[in-house]
């Protein structure tokens, strides 16, 4: 039976958002999207479940943003030992019919062959791939590679909200072409840029004729794991790859001075920091693709 999501059913759910990616916290939490309904102005959510003999075994998410308003995203998640009995396509033929017909986006692990089949099986093409690499700054090929960057004004001392309008800016850029982006308010920016985790002794903004042009942030807790694991995050809303690279190598030293390693996440439309974290040595997670039913 295929019923609407209940407050009490969130321990359920929540077990088999566990069992879906055991050792993969990244996805997991990403996925992390089900709950009662949502029809607020900046979300739109319907999340169904599947019971058998009085037991939940499937789950499955319809999430729309105002952020990202061109597709919704879909997350299916089936208990191990209820698997390939049709209950993963039913909680997604059922949520195809809860949406107003925008496409559907999922995310899946590119060594996931299993979720890659089912995904593709049922219409959906890889529109884009990320990639996570880890980076130990004090590695000599990594200094090596510092040392190429090529020469910038970088800026230690931009204002907090020229800051997050930058980031703001190259987020909006790199997603123009796949996911396009609404504005939102600058406290929003604010918040997702220079919020909890930022740590603001490493913002750092390289600018030509008065306009930032490449921007980036070391990340600690909670968006990296641990205080010796840091999360960067860098773009150029007007893709300059050499400002680009000058403010990644210039947050690679930073690292080096606060004792710790480097996570850096490019996507195919970052082509730029995708580029350098290629050159770069890093320990890489395996390729994240996202599919959609309209690529």
């Amino acid at each position: 039976m295929i019923r609407p999501y209940r407050e009490q059913d969130a321990a359920a759910v929540s077990a088999l958002l566990a069992a879906a990616w055991p050792g993969d916290a990244a996805l997991a939490s990403i996925s992390a999207i089900h709950g009662l309904d949502l029809d607020s102005d900046d979300q739109w959510r319907r999340t169904v479940v599947c019971v058998r003999d009085a037991e939940i075994v499937g789950a499955g998410t319809l999430l729309a943003s105002a952020r990202h308003p061109s597709r919704y995203f879909v997350v299916v998640l089936v208990a191990p030992d209820a698997r390939r009995r049709g209950i993963g396509s039913t909680l997604l033929d059922e949520l195809a019919e809860l949406g107003d017909g925008r496409p559907l986006l999922a995310r899946v692990r590119d060594d996931d062959e299993t979720g890659l089949a089912f995904l593709q099986d049922r219409g959906f093409n890889v529109l884009t791939q990320s990639r996570v690499g880890l980076v130990d700054p004090n590695d000599p090929r990594v200094q090596a590679w510092i040392a190429t960057a090529p020469p910038s004004r970088i800026e230690s001392n931009t204002p907090r909200d020229e800051l997050a309008t930058a980031h703001e800016e190259a987020y909006a850029a790199e997603h123009a072409s796949w996911s396009p982006t609404t504005p939102r308010p600058l406290e929003e920016s604010l918040r997702l840029f220079c919020g909890d985790s930022w740590l603001p002794v490493t913002a750092r903004a390289a600018r030509s004729e008065g306009r930032v042009t490449a921007v980036a942030a070391l990340h600690g807790p909670p968006l990296s794991p641990t205080p010796t694991e840091l999360f960067l995050i860098a773009g150029s809303a007007t893709g300059d790859a050499a400002a680009l690279r000058s403010v990644v190598a210039a947050e690679l030293n930073a690292a080096q001075f606060l004792g710790a390693v480097v996570s850096i996440e490019a996507d195919d439309a970052n082509a730029h920091l995708s580029q350098i974290l290629g050159e770069l040595p890093a320990a890489m997670e395996p390729t994240l693709f996202l599919l959609s039913t309209d690529a």
